[in-house]
């Protein structure tokens, strides 16, 4: 997806391994514009990478999970990456989101039906290369809302080593 926002290119290419991004982006945290320095780890969902990833979540602070809406078996990965994720991290559904992508010719009925574990998280969805700009916008709020809910957990971390 990244490939696609920033070149307009529809090529799938699976991800090997991890691949690495860091980028600046703006995202509202406490009502102004904040500008994140952004370390984004694109994780291939091939089991071939499996042992890799307990290092790769260990230390997140946000979990975005990418499926393909014309992949109806990607429900189950889905909850099966969600469940692996968590297990390994402090990551909470909060700082989680979905994140949809659909071809523009994928109709809405071809949508992954969600398991119930999932109904609860954010869920961003993207027709590239038409919702490019969306696409950036919401992952900017969701970002903000991943800012807000560290700065919470920081600031509930500290009154209980000062009140204890």
């Amino acid at each position: 997806l990244s490939d696609a926002v920033e070149q307009g290119n529809i090529e799938y290419r699976p991800t090997k391994g991890v691949r690495i991004l860091e980028y600046d982006l703006m995202a509202k945290h406490d009502t102004k514009m904040t500008k994140v320095e952004l370390q984004l780890w694109d994780t291939s969902g091939s089991k071939r990478y499996q042992n890799c990833w307990p290092v790769i979540f260990k230390g997140a602070h946000g979990l975005v999970l990418v499926y393909n809406a014309d992949q109806p078996n990607h429900a189950n990965e889905l909850e099966e990456w969600y469940e692996t994720a968590i297990s390994q991290s402090l990551v909470k559904d909060s700082n989680c989101c979905l994140m949809q992508h659909a071809l523009p010719q994928t109709t809405d009925k071809n949508n992954v039906d969600l398991p119930q574990k999932l109904s609860n998280l954010t869920i961003i969805k993207s027709r590239l290369p038409s919702h490019g700009d969306s696409l950036r916008e919401a992952f900017s709020k969701f970002v903000g809302r991943l800012l807000s809910n560290l700065s919470e957990a920081t600031e509930q971390e500290e009154l209980t080593i000062i009140n204890s």
